[in-house]
């Protein structure tokens, strides 16, 4: 598949025109979008080419998320869209706590000796929890009995996501209920927890906003319950204020969250260990992070110190450009009745056509990153913004500071679309680079880290580009942060 598409790539897509891959394992053949006409999708209106749809179908909606309306009607997208850039300033500090707690319960405090650890399971352990503090707040992130269940969740919908397709299409009725009952198991799991918070929840602000005195001195958490619970107030929907229905958009949210962070943190480890010999990688980044904490408010992160981490930024979105998950993204299905027809090209695609982009083979592209596109260079874009920043005001041109400005791995764009693009973008994207910077720090100022040899490659299976999960790493716990 990887072959093809980078065929496909090269002979349509560097053109201008769109090719098809076909449905392997029973997967649905998909319409790749060249880059140039990557705008003209975004722009279509959702009633005309969905993400949800795309989404739900990929996912197996009918099965997998508990309710189908989860997947249909993705009312958590539009709360965290909505909410999550306006308190995630405020989330920092109890995010960098959660941070440190799960660290040092994980990889352990012990000063004395070397150990090795499995990267991604250590992961798997530490991102939900980190998410969760988020999502349902210190109460209920290092519950064991929840956390569990809601990464057994995730693994769930994944292994439906790789099995499925390949089930003929008369038994999904039969077999697709029954390989939902252990999501749905799981989910039960979790909800023994998340129910009682939740209308525990609803009960205190209803009694806040009420004037109750008994409640003026407590104050309104910062987390996704409350905002889904302010905003579902302020829109009327008291459909999205049943706790049940709170509690079943806390799975799409983990899977999101838990899967695709994850990953990402992995290769961005690998990379790290893989390349450091090369490119001084691990001492650059730590004397980058102690020159920021010595910054007022010394040792405490806010918002402005992270976005001046400017080499951990290029760190990880170059592990992104390099390691994509899937070789196309932007995944979209033509719902109009009457399909949908590119005014630019004159093409036209029918209803339940699926459209993507092809991911791997633009971030590999060598018109557009150079000759060591395949190669990973940690420092990519950081050393161009060092390199504007050591410019006069003279020196300095509007177009270098609007390409500066671009580099960010949370800036999307149609030649970096690992968070998605346009307004369907992973409205989560700014909390996983804050949490992924702050892991990284914290474990760059408390821990040693052995370069490895050789980094271990991702393989190919279809469209997915599945991690080295069997991963390790050693490390020894450093007396000093400094």
């Amino acid at each position: 598949m990887k072959n093809w598409l980078q065929s496909g790539y090269n002979t349509y897509s560097k053109n201008g025109e769109t090719f098809m891959i076909p449905g392997l394992l029973g997967t649905t053949p998909e319409v790749v979008i060249p880059r140039s006409q990557i705008s003209w999708m975004l722009d279509q209106p959702d009633h005309v080419i969905s993400t949800a749809a795309a989404h739900y179908d990929i996912l197996n909606g009918d099965y997998s998320f508990v309710d189908k309306i989860l997947l249909k009607y993705p009312y958590h997208e539009h709360v965290v869209h909505r909410s999550l850039p306006r308190h995630l300033a405020a989330l920092i500090p109890e995010i960098n706590e959660q941070v440190r707690i799960c660290v040092d319960d994980i990889y352990g405090t012990d000063d004395s000796q070397w150990n090795k650890v499995n990267i991604w399971d250590c992961l798997m352990r530490l991102i939900p929890r980190v998410t969760n503090r988020m999502l349902v707040g210190q109460a209920l992130c290092d519950n064991p009995e929840y956390i569990d269940n809601m990464i057994n969740f995730t693994l769930d919908v994944t292994r439906d996501l790789m099995v499925f397709p390949m089930v003929p299409t008369i038994a999904k009725p039969i077999l697709g209920p029954l390989a939902g009952l252990t999501a749905k198991y799981h989910y039960h799991k979790t909800a023994k927890h998340s129910i009682p918070l939740i209308k525990q929840r609803l009960h205190n602000m209803q009694r806040k906003g009420a004037g109750d005195m008994a409640f003026k001195n407590w104050e309104i958490p910062n987390d996704y319950l409350s905002w889904t619970i302010t905003t579902a107030q302020a829109e009327g929907r008291m459909d999205e204020l049943d706790p049940v229905r709170i509690s079943q958009r806390l799975l799409p949210l983990n899977f999101a969250a838990i899967h695709t962070t994850s990953i990402t943190a992995l290769h961005v480890f690998l990379d790290i260990l893989g390349y450091d010999r090369e490119q001084n990688i691990i001492d650059s980044l730590r004397e980058e992070v102690i020159n920021e904490l010595n910054k007022e408010p010394v040792g405490q992160w806010n918002k402005a110190k992270l976005a001046s981490l400017h080499r951990m930024d290029s760190v990880i979105r170059e592990s992104m450009r390099v390691n994509a998950i899937s070789q196309t993204m932007l995944m979209r299905k033509v719902i109009a009745p009457g399909g949908v027809t590119n005014d630019n090209t004159g093409q036209h695609f029918p209803q339940g056509t699926m459209l993507s982009c092809p991911l791997w083979c633009t971030q590999h592209d060598k018109d557009i990153f150079g000759d060591g596109a395949d190669l990973y260079d940690a420092f990519r874009y950081s050393r161009q913004r060092e390199e504007y920043d050591g410019k006069t005001d003279d020196e300095k041109t509007s177009q270098d500071g609007l390409k500066i400005a671009k580099m960010g791995m949370v800036t999307t764009s149609v030649e970096h679309y690992g968070f998605g693009h346009g307004r369907h973008a992973c409205p989560g994207r700014f909390f996983v680079a804050h949490e992924l910077k702050m892991l990284i720090a914290y474990m760059l100022l408390s821990y040693d880290m052995k370069s490895h040899d050789k980094r271990p490659d991702p393989k190919c299976i279809g469209k997915a580009m599945i991690p080295p999960t069997d991963a390790t790493m050693e490390l020894k716990r450093r007396r000093s942060q400094v």
